[in-house]
């Protein structure tokens, strides 16, 4: 999940449905306050769909013997949310107009929703999906486990503590788990989880991103996890040289503008694009802009921009731009925090990753905005290493 356009006030919840069972289905998301909720029963009393939401899809190949097919991914927004609230939630998927709204929910929230094993409901409407079935019985309903999130603080309020846990790298070792687990034990405590790129290491195999997120759903269920894009989520594809295929897919960041998404496949004289080596290259340079290239979301008091490094940063891009414009309208005195997300350090003392011509050009021109407008905290990646810098301007 995400936070949705509307900080403090939205909410976005993304989940996976078999590719088999197909686009042509009634996907919707219950929820309803905490404080609203028994111990012995979930009820819910307000329903979020996706019918203006097209499930996003996609097919990869990387060389002539390898086609992955993926799921259907849906991106649910539920917007009118209380700010600082905690709210139960399931995601649920019937077959269009074989089973109305009212089934689950009512206006008084009457009804009581159980709790049932996602594994198996999802087996269960796969089974129904290939068999050819036309009508769909309740019985066949496919329900996520009942799990919660909060809702972060208002822009500008100060009063609420704003915590949040940073990372990058992640993978999917035993240390991926590691941290997971150390994640998972300061839960109440986290407001957000920022990941600053090369997020499951799938590297052109994309059955582990599928992989990587079993690994991560007992957080990402619960916690908003943003993102921005690292060397791993490149992915070149060969021939078409097409890029960032999964990780557009899989993910939806807040949006705060009205640009759509750009993006371009790797030049055709770019010598990357036919080396069927290359997957994701440390050393890069694409045109992705906007979408979940770069975002941001505002925490109560701390605004976080997720910036791209492998795109252009020079002073006639878009990234650029949207970068001086943000933090050249900000409200200092009312969201006194400012922290920059982004996978390439530009100040590094370990042996790897050094004098990239992508982390060289966004030094050159971002790091003089940072400076200008008092950035307080900047979060890479990329080297594998932890080192801590403290600056006084």
């Amino acid at each position: 999940m995400a936070s949705g356009a509307l900080p403090g006030k939205s909410m976005t919840i993304s989940f996976a449905i078999p590719f088999e069972c197909g686009p042509s289905l009634d996907v919707m998301v219950l929820y309803g306050e905490k404080d609203q909720m028994t111990d012995d029963a979930v009820r819910f009393n307000h329903v979020a769909r996706s019918a203006k939401h097209e499930p996003k899809q996609y097919n990869a190949t990387h060389g002539p013997h390898y086609t992955y097919i993926s799921d259907y991914f849906h991106h649910v927004p539920i917007i009118g949310l209380d700010p600082s609230t905690t709210y139960m939630y399931q995601c649920v998927v019937v077959h269009k107009h074989s089973l109305a709204v009212d089934q689950f929910i009512s206006d008084e929230g009457s009804n009581v929703v159980p709790v049932l094993d996602a594994r198996r409901q999802r087996r269960r409407l796969l089974h129904s999906t290939t068999e050819g079935s036309t009508t769909t019985p309740s019985s066949t309903v496919a329900r996520s486990d009942v799990a919660q999130f909060t809702t972060p603080a208002l822009p500008g309020d100060t009063t609420v503590p704003v915590q949040l846990a940073l990372i990058g790298d992640l993978g999917q070792s035993i240390h991926s788990a590691q941290t997971i687990h150390h994640m998972t034990r300061l839960l109440s405590n986290i407001t957000a989880i920022l990941h600053a790129g090369d997020l499951s290491y799938a590297d052109c195999v994309h059955l582990r991103w599928d992989a990587w997120f079993d690994l991560i759903e007992p957080l990402s269920s619960r916690v908003p996890w943003h993102v921005c894009p690292g060397n791993h989520e490149i992915e070149i594809e060969h021939p078409s040289g097409r890029i960032f295929t999964s990780y557009r897919s899989r993910f939806e960041m807040p949006s705060n503008h009205n640009f759509a998404e750009i993006i371009e496949p790797l030049d055709e004289h770019d010598p990357k694009r036919h080396d069927k080596k290359q997957c994701c290259p440390s050393v890069a340079m694409t045109a992705y802009d906007y979408g979940n290239s770069f975002h941001s979301i505002t925490f109560g008091s701390v605004h976080v921009l997720f910036l791209n490094s492998y795109t252009s940063s020079k002073p006639q891009s878009n990234q650029y731009r949207w970068v001086s414009s943000e933090l050249r309208h900000l409200d200092r005195s009312k969201i006194p925090w400012v922290v920059v997300v982004m996978h390439c350090p530009f100040y590094n003392t370990f042996a790897s990753h050094q004098n990239e011509k992508q982390e060289e050009q966004m030094k050159k021109y971002f790091e003089p905005l940072f400076v200008r407008y008092n950035v307080n905290v900047v979060v890479a990646g990329h080297v594998h290493a932890y080192r801590y810098v403290e600056v006084w301007f």
